[in-house]
């Protein structure tokens, strides 16, 4: 099956998605600002404005799905 790694993984939305992206067989990682696993979900670092990324991710990723940036409540929209 795929590997899907998603940007923004561990808001919201990406923690849903990743859940159920698991349930139907799909290998999942995350991006994160931080150094963290997510349960089940192994998490790669990445940080944009430093321009520093765990290469790895990249690597094993046969797709990307970005959900990075503010949480909706985190700033006037």
């Amino acid at each position: 099956m795929d590997t899907i790694v998603i940007t923004g993984g561990t808001g919201l939305i990406g923690k849903h998605l990743g859940k159920i992206l698991m349930e139907k067989g799909y290998d999942v990682a995350l991006f994160s600002r931080y150094r963290k696993s997510d349960g089940d979900i192994p998490s790669y670092y990445w940080d944009p404005e430093k321009n520093e990324i765990e290469m790895e991710a990249l690597e094993r990723a046969d797709c990307i799905i970005p959900l990075a940036g503010a949480g909706i409540g985190d700033q006037r929209w």
